[in-house]
């Protein structure tokens, strides 16, 4: 019991003095240049949401795009009779009919290099 009661007062008293008994080091400020990942290689910078916490695409696609998208989401939910369809897992099989099927392929390949053109002259 003694113990106990020796540890308690200790414990005041450490919690009561000015200087902790085990005090956390200061955290480095971070650095204003962005960390290379090696000579000749590009850093990527990307900011990845946990999957389900980003709901739309606005601001990474032109508008009417994303409109279509919804336009697209809410046709397929109707189709399928659900009250409504979740937009990542939309592109999600999206994507794979994109990059399982050649000639989809084929066609995403033509369209990125318009919207690279496009974005370049714009």
């Amino acid at each position: 019991m003694n113990d106990v009661k020796n540890a308690l007062a200790s414990l005041r008293a450490a919690r009561q003095s000015e200087q902790p008994l085990d005090p956390t080091p200061p955290v480095p400020e971070p650095s204003e240049a962005p960390l290379s990942a090696g000579k000749g290689q590009p850093t990527i910078q990307e900011d990845v949401a946990p999957r389900g916490e980003v709901k739309t695409l606005a601001g990474r696609v032109p508008l009417s795009l994303h409109r279509e998208l919804t336009r697209a989401l809410l046709d397929a939910a109707d189709q399928l009779k659900l009250t409504r369809i979740n937009v990542d897992e939309a592109l999600e099989a999206a994507m794979r009919v994109v990059l399982r099927d050649q000639d989809s392929q084929e066609r995403w390949l033509e369209e990125l290099r318009a919207v690279r053109r496009e974005r370049r002259s714009g």
